[in-house]
């Protein structure tokens, strides 16, 4: 069948990464969509990425300075069923083309906004790079390296959180147009991309469960630790091996001394332990190692540069990667899918357009689309009014954390009645839900367990299906099947059903049903490799303990889910779908690409984990660091007027070319100039100046800093609610809005079986029923 977004028109109004990424995805799903550039083109499309992020895609160049221009903007925008744009807040307002404006031209409209902060935000003016909005909201801080102190993150958590937002925004905002017949504003920011992988560590709770040990509230911080490395091997090579009591055994030595335990004592006991492995490993070559691993189906992958990822045999067979014949350039692997619909395969459009390529031809296209697209609904039709996007959705939630959970709570977030089925065994202990993994992706969400390998509690969870509009689970096969929950027996039961399914590398494939986790794609996909700077000479790759491809997992799940609410809601059918940890790691690495010679690629991380270059990282100073960004000649000329005239005078950065040639000399003459003060004196200069920069705060995730912060409370960022057992909790909160049929954050994680005996009403049993069921093991009822 045609891709699900087929016949809808986007208009991409966006520059930079988020946008231009969330347009590609869009377009790899069948949508039109037209890239609107200034003379000259978008000032980003030097950046390698763009090579990707714009296939597909039209261009039409218009100046919004020209009045014309804009009236042909607005009559473009009439025709269209979805714009994204990223102009800092109230651009759009002074062109004329704010969102009330476009809105009358076009009310089905589903307008999308990325922005730095937020509108409301005190911080809604800042400048808006990457490697800013980490630096400002505390990420650098969080991540573990080779070295003490922040780092920057290579890859642009902000950037791609906010795209994963804005998909699942833009999607819901879809699906209730087809209930409502109403566009609405759906926004969201690079900060609340960010927040977004924060949700297993910053926690605070009123009386904090011994289990957790998140944000420095628990019993340490694993920020404090020295992260799950790669071990290079005797060959140069790396491998992530998880299970590490068969590579002790394979090696012949004491098992004693390798007690994983270890890992969790101290500081000091984790170093030894991994100290210790390290020498173990590099007695060997990696097949030594991977080979018996691999065998036997244990937990362990290579860890590699990306451009080694574009050749792997599972990474292709999930379609992961794309091979597209670019014109002037060549064949180009890349990128290819982060999910699939059974019913509606994804296919990208086609190479990237030249600038303007498309103007005259869309131009004159203009005359007003007959379809609905920009017709309101008439009223009596079956229209219905929402409260929320998903409100009247059932999702059924067969999933262990994190990845499955993460992506239904975004689902919950956006109004579905999501229901935790926790699988539960008579003499299993009954704390489920008080660690920092589950409480970071099961807010808003009932839970209900039951032993579904009896018949009582099949029965139950059959009963279940039958209300249900989605089943999501990132459980094996073989347990789905045996608990009466794979995708065959619930379709039986409810034929429109979608069922989600996401797995560690792939549905099928040479290694479809191994065990993975979120290090080993970080591994595979060259993100490791990347974060710990080794192109440049550093010491080891590093792991992300934000746990990104388990997240990114999570999200692609819930924008598959909800696609396939929008093509059921059109044609009355249910379908599979299903994402892996490996699409989400190369989607992860989307700016990365195996093209001919003489491309130019990304830049890769300083050795030091600083940044980009002199011009694009943070420099320590007196006292804390700062972060600053030159992208251009008048970014260059406000650093130089907030440092001094030292650089002005210098032959040796007077061009930008020149300023590449001698990037070593001019990252030793900023770094001695930044030393001289501290953090907070130099931002007051080069703020000044206008001079992108922001301190690089540190702790904020830690004690109180986030939680108590105005700008964070005000805004929603703070989400606030009642445990159960720990009192008044909180978390990261809104990541998103919509404004006609808001988000919502439904309440605190739930701990296993609190709504058991809830759920079991609703379905018709009774309370002499349920207790059969306790007294049985089929049910768990907390209280």
């Amino acid at each position: 069948m045609a891709p699900v977004l087929d016949g809808l028109r986007v208009v991409d109004l966006s520059a930079g990464m988020a946008g231009p990424l969330t347009t590609m995805l869009l377009s790899d799903h069948g949508a039109e969509v037209i890239k609107v550039e200034p003379p000259g083109g978008d000032r980003f499309r030097s950046s390698p990425g763009y090579l990707v992020w714009n296939r597909g895609k039209q261009s039409v160049v218009l100046d919004l300075k020209q009045e014309r221009d804009v009236e042909s903007l607005r009559a473009l925008v009439g025709t269209a069923d979805v714009l994204v744009e990223s102009f800092s807040p109230g651009t759009l307002d002074r062109l004329g083309l704010g969102y009330d404006e476009l809105r009358a031209v076009n009310p089905r409209l589903v307008q999308c906004s990325i922005t730095g902060y937020g509108r409301q935000s005190a911080s809604r003016d800042r400048p808006a790079y990457d490697g800013l909005v980490q630096a400002r909201s505390g990420l650098q801080d969080e991540q573990n390296s080779n070295r003490t102190g922040p780092v920057y993150l290579y890859v642009q958590l902000t950037s791609y959180g906010a795209t994963l937002l804005a998909l699942c925004g833009v999607h819901a905002a879809l699906h209730a147009r087809e209930i409502t017949g109403e566009g609405q504003w759906v926004e969201t920011s690079l900060l609340q991309g960010g927040m977004s992988f924060t949700s297993m560590f910053w926690l605070r709770a009123e009386h904090l469960s011994p289990e957790v040990f998140a944000g420095g509230h628990g019993r340490f911080d694993f920020k404090d630790l020295p992260s799950t490395p790669s071990f290079r091997c005797a060959d140069g090579l790396w491998v992530k091996a998880m299970d590490h009591r068969f590579t002790v055994e394979l090696a012949g030595e004491d098992l004693e001394k390798y007690r994983p335990d270890r890992a969790t004592r101290s500081f000091e006991e984790r170093a030894a332990y991994y100290a210790d492995l390290r020498e173990l490993y590099a007695r060997h070559p990696r097949d030594f190692w991977l080979k018996p691993i691999q065998e036997r189906r244990l937990t362990g992958f290579k860890t590699q540069a990306v451009d080694l990822a574009f050749d792997d045999p599972q990474i292709n067979h999930n379609r992961a990667v794309v091979e597209l014949d670019v014109p002037g350039v060549g064949p180009v692997k890349q990128f290819g899918y982060g999910w699939h619909l059974t019913e509606n395969e994804a296919q990208v459009q086609g190479p990237p357009p030249a600038v303007g390529a498309d103007t005259d031809t869309v131009l004159a296209s203009l005359a007003p689309r007959p379809a609905e697209a920009s017709v309101p609904a008439p009223s009596g039709d079956g229209r219905r009014s929402l409260r929320h996007p998903l409100e009247g959705i059932r999702v059924l939630d067969v999933g262990f954390p994190f990845a499955g959970p993460w992506g239904t709570m975004l689902l919950g977030d956006l109004g579905a009645d999501v229901i935790v089925v926790e699988p539960f065994a008579k003499d299993a202990p009954t704390t489920r839900g008080l660690d920092n993994v589950w409480l970071g992706c099961h807010r808003g969400k009932r839970c209900i367990s039951l032993d579904m390998t009896t018949p009582e509690g099949q029965e139950a969870a059959h009963a279940l299906v039958a209300t249900a509009d989605v089943v999501h689970s990132n459980r094996g096969r073989g347990m789905l099947r045996r608990f009466g929950l794979d995708y065959d027996t619930v379709k039986a039961i409810k034929p429109d059903i979608i069922y989600c399914h996401t797995t560690a590398y792939g549905e099928t494939g040479p290694q479809a049903g191994w065990p993975g986790s979120d290090q080993l794609a970080e591994g595979v996909c060259g993100l490791e490799w990347e974060q710990g700077g080794v192109p440049n000479g550093g010491e080891s790759p590093q792991w992300y303990r934000f746990g990104q491809c388990d997240h990114g997992n999570g999200y692609l799940s819930a924008i598959a889910v909800l696609q396939a609410l929008y093509h059921r809601d059109r044609t009355g059918r249910g379908q599979a779908v299903d994402t892996n940890i490996l699409n989400s790691g190369m989607l992860f690495s989307s700016d990365a690409f195996v093209a001919p010679d003489g491309v130019p690629r990304r830049a890769h991380m300083n050795g030091d984990e600083t940044g980009l270059g002199p011009l694009y990282r943070m420099y320590e100073t007196r006292a804390g660091w700062i972060f600053v960004v030159v992208t251009d000649e008048a970014e260059w000329e406000a650093l130089c007027r907030g440092v001094g005239p030292s650089l002005v005078a210098d032959p040796r950065f007077a061009t930008a070319a020149a300023r590449t040639a001698n990037a070593d000399a001019l990252t030793h003459v900023l770094g001695a100039l930044f030393r001289t003060r501290t953090a907070q004196s130099w931002f007051d200069l080069l703020d000044a100046e206008g001079a992108p920069c922001e301190i690089v705060s540190e702790g904020r995730g830690q004690g109180d800093g986030f939680f108590d912060d105005p700008d964070a409370v005000a805004s929603g960022w703070v989400g606030r609610y009642e445990h159960a057992l720990m009192g008044t909790i909180e978390q990261p909160g809104a990541l998103f809005s919509l404004s006609g049929t808001p988000a919502v954050l439904q309440g605190a994680p739930p701990i296993r079986g609190q709504h058991s005996a809830e759920i079991l009403r609703e379905l018709g049993y009774s309370d002499a029923r349920i207790a059969d069921l306790q007294q049985q093991g089929a049910t768990f009822v907390a209280g």
